[in-house]
């Protein structure tokens, strides 16, 4: 049988790796949004290399609004304006 305050050292020696851990998460899903901010109008902005509202547009053309929600699930189905990208952006920051 295990003792009870041996169980409670061993969830303190996690405690380090689980704070730096999500810190170091934090920091790369950061610098993926902060780097997006520069680029998602260019590429898939209303006027972008593959705009987005277009892309879902082909998508529910092509296979139907409930399956084309299933293969492409984004919250730019809703709205694909340049203002939505940046407030899903912004919101990621």
């Amino acid at each position: 049988m295990t003792d009870p305050r041996s169980l409670d050292k061993s969830a303190d020696s996690y405690l380090w790796a689980r704070w730096l851990f999500l810190r170091a998460l934090g920091l790369i899903f950061f610098s993926a949004f902060y780097s997006l901010a520069f680029q998602i109008h260019g590429l898939i902005g209303e006027r972008g290399v593959l705009p987005a509202e277009y892309y879902l547009h082909q998508v529910s053309s092509q296979l139907g609004q409930l399956e084309g929600v299933w293969f492409a699930p984004t919250l730019f189905w809703i709205n694909a304006s340049d203002f939505a990208l940046t407030l899903v952006v912004v919101a990621g920051l």
